[in-house]
């Protein structure tokens, strides 16, 4: 069982008004869930963020990154990798249109496309110590290495997935 910590924008104010959450979090933590990962979330501001992994101890961070929002979850992953021992992904739109972010400094994989098979293949695999470097949307660092694998077919049925994992979000 892994622990990750999923990374998204959260505005208070928004949230308690009914507005804007990132729904990307909510569907993979109820995927991963499945398959018996534990799942939390933070990214109100980066002492949050920080007291986040204090507490939950993850073994994953996984950033959910907007094109211009990406740079400020790099400098929070640089700052968290350089005091923890941490596994970093991320995804999003930035990534599945930038994926080269995986040449920054510290981080260790990221997801084209979407995520929702290829994220709970790729924590399994790396939880077993199993090979990472071939799993289809991620493009992955090993040893200063960069495995860019394709794109597996977009999902056709959303039904299939599980509801939102909401409680995420539920300290806030």
């Amino acid at each position: 069982m892994s622990r990750i910590l999923f990374i998204a924008h959260i505005d208070r104010t928004m949230l308690l008004s009914g507005g804007f959450v990132t729904f990307g979090p909510m569907w993979l933590s109820a995927v991963l869930k499945q398959h018996g990962h534990q799942c939390e979330i933070a990214g109100v501001n980066y002492k949050e963020v920080e007291q986040t992994v204090k507490e939950f101890k993850p073994d994953i961070v996984a950033y959910t990154t907007f094109s211009g929002g990406h740079k400020t979850y790099l400098d929070w992953n640089r700052q968290l990798k350089n005091k923890y021992k941490l596994f970093s992904m991320f995804g999003g739109p930035h990534t599945t249109f930038s994926p080269e972010m995986v040449e920054e400094d510290g981080v260790d994989a990221v997801c084209r496309g979407e995520g929702f098979e290829a994220m709970p293949e790729f924590v399994n695999k790396l939880e077993k110590g199993e090979d990472i470097t071939n799993v289809k949307n991620w493009w992955v660092k090993v040893d200063g290495k960069i495995y860019r694998n394709e794109q597996r077919p977009l999902i056709k049925n959303l039904d299939i997935l599980p509801p939102l994992d909401r409680s995420l979000y539920k300290r806030y």
